[in-house]
């Protein structure tokens, strides 16, 4: 079955290492097990609610959120926002580091933060749905932008935890040191099933 990803990463920074990982499925025998549904950064020059707007269907139509994690990534506004979207959608996640590609002239960055570690999830009995909340400024707040991810996906089994940083449920590979450009497909198919998609 073809799975279509979202894959969100820090534009300015990461572009390179990021086409990298979008493009290796031209390299693998199944070109058609996934799908590229990325924002474009044209896109992001209309404003904020035209941003919104663009990532909300560009997550559409997908059943995986892959975030390629640089050295930046965990502090993106718009990479938060996709995370909290692909949650509300019912997304499967997972992440990648990116530290192992180089970028245009050839070098590499340090590895960042895992931004799934900066947006939590408390589960609330009353209203059967869980809100989520963001690491900003030392504390946890909540993530106004998409304060509550609904009981679907990865949120959705009432007997797991009942709070908790997004990073319990979403796993963190290593490009090259774990074979990325091989495995994942694997690593998108193991997101959905996890998401029950």
């Amino acid at each position: 079955m073809a799975r279509r990803i979202y894959f969100s990463f820090h534009y300015d920074r990461d572009i390179m290492r990021a086409m990298a990982v979008r493009n290796c499925n031209k390299l693998l025998e199944d070109e058609s097990f996934f799908y590229d549904s990325s924002l474009d950064e044209k896109a992001r020059r209309e404003g904020d609610s035209a941003v919104r707007r663009l990532i909300n269907q560009g997550i559409e139509g997908t059943s995986v959120t892959c975030v390629l994690i640089g050295a930046e990534t965990y502090a993106r506004p718009w990479v938060r926002y996709e995370i909290a979207k692909s949650l509300e959608h019912g997304n499967g996640l997972f992440g990648i580091y990116l530290d192992s590609l180089s970028n245009f002239q050839g070098q590499y960055d340090a590895r960042g933060s895992n931004p799934f570690d900066y947006i939590e999830f408390i589960w609330s009995n009353e209203s059967n749905d869980h809100r989520l909340m963001e690491w900003r400024n030392s504390s946890w707040q909540p993530y106004e932008p998409v304060p509550s991810a609904g009981s679907v996906g990865l949120l959705a089994d009432p007997t797991g935890p009942i709070a908790g940083q997004i990073s319990i449920l979403a796993p963190v590979y290593e490009w090259d040191t774990q074979r990325g450009a091989a495995l994942l497909t694997l690593w998108s198919e193991r997101a959905a099933v996890a998401a029950g998609r």
